[in-house]
């Protein structure tokens, strides 16, 4: 007998830290889309149960692909890109999980988007066939100003323009010269005793091997409140000198990796990494054109963290504004069909993934694709089951008590 999603979800959380699991319960109850995006560990339990499972050559994946995981940032070369950009729970594995769970994404996200069923199951056709017409080519390319246009070319475009002094006005208040961090509940919570010290002295330890070491000079930090799934996960956002006090200061995001929650139901052999930390730095590398400034497994507080610069949730898509016109989210689901063929193959032949000529060989293997439509199908309705049943726990107060 399955466990029931409330068991699975207290057991898989139980070590997190409480006020930040606090606010992913609340979150997960919001709508099914909310509760897809909090139970990664949950989707791919329900896959390898109900043996939904497609086979087929292995890739290196997201691991937790839906509608929300993709948005822009600056590359490590200054350029803004728009990708993929969550690699937690990133895995050596069957290359179609990635597409079949952002294809169920897109189903279970059409209520909260106003899109109706049938439209959505069209659209994940649409983004099934897409991403396997992609896989054709066998050629990997990126998303930049040059080559957006619709919503994304628009979201790139207002990144590209953004005022950074007003990015920081946003985020800090500035007093003598000298910026601290808003504290806002939905976004920062008050550091732990001994946290700024520890961060401190983890920030003096890397500076020393930067070009610039007083760049990494701390000013203030906070726990950090972002993302559905992650959260209650030791976080960090870092406040740091960068060119200088107050207009130049940067921002940097420091996160606790932990194993990815799809491993359990992962036959493939996987290398054996230094830490968790360098598992996503690495792949999140090979798998996007450009990964953005600062991407690095790092060591705090003795576990292993991943930091990067703070990619703020304002620069990705607002899915329901771009649902609201069906030929905008169609380009949109076509782009991030794209997007996933794309990281497959820069990928492909990599530390122990299959080759591009055995991912090019699924392209057209209609079989395959009808497989991982019906399981998207049957993966939205396994969803929408578990999500009531966790609303009447959570409802009857079972979840806070986890």
């Amino acid at each position: 007998m399955s466990q029931t999603a409330s068991d699975s979800i207290a057991t898989y959380n139980a070590r997190r830290e409480p006020e930040r699991c606090a606010m992913k319960m609340a979150a997960m109850r919001a709508n099914a889309f909310s509760f897809l995006r909090g139970t990664c560990h949950l989707f791919h339990q329900r896959m390898s149960e109900q043996k939904l499972a497609p086979s087929g050559p292995a890739a290196w994946l997201c691991g937790d692909l839906h509608l929300e995981n993709f948005g822009t940032f600056l590359g490590d070369n200054g350029l803004t890109y728009f990708d993929i950009n969550d690699f937690d729970e990133t895995i050596c594995a069957p290359h179609s999980w990635d597409i079949l769970r952002l294809a169920t994404s897109i189903i279970v996200a059409a209520p909260s988007l106003a899109i109706k069923d049938a439209a959505a199951k069209d659209l994940a056709r649409q983004l099934v066939e897409h991403y396997f017409e992609a896989l054709s080519s066998g050629k990997p390319r990126w998303i930049e100003r040059k080559t957006a246009d619709g919503p994304i070319g628009d979201l790139i475009d207002s990144l590209r323009k953004r005022d950074p002094v007003k990015f920081l006005d946003k985020r800090t208040v500035k007093k003598a010269g000298q910026r601290t961090l808003v504290i806002a509940p939905a976004k920062t919570l008050p550091l732990a005793p001994g946290d700024k010290e520890h961060l401190a002295a983890f920030l003096a330890g890397f500076a020393k091997k930067a070009a610039n070491p007083k760049a990494f000079t701390l000013i203030d930090a906070a726990r950090r409140v972002a993302g559905t799934g992650s959260l209650g996960v030791a976080r960090f956002v870092l406040l740091v000198e960068g060119t200088g006090s107050p207009d130049g200061n940067w921002l940097l995001d420091l996160k606790a990796a932990l194993p990815s929650a799809v491993a359990p139901y992962v036959a493939h052999p996987q290398p054996k990494w230094q830490s968790e930390a360098h598992r996503v730095a690495a792949i999140q590398a090979l798998f996007q054109a450009n990964p953005p400034a600062f991407l690095s497994a790092q060591v705090y507080n003795r576990g292993p963290f991943l930091l990067r610069q703070m990619q703020p949730t304002a620069d990705r898509l607002n899915q329901k504004s771009v649902a609201a016109s069906a030929s905008a989210f169609e380009n949109v689901v076509r782009t991030m069909a794209h997007l996933t063929a794309w990281g497959h193959l820069r990928g492909s032949g990599r530390l122990g993934s299959a080759t591009a000529d055995d991912l090019i060989g699924t392209a057209d293997d209609r079989k395959a694709i009808k497989a991982v439509l019906q399981s998207a199908r049957t993966l939205a309705d396994i969803n929408a089951a578990d999500w009531s049943q966790y609303c009447a726990a959570f409802d009857r107060g079972e979840l806070q008590a986890a």
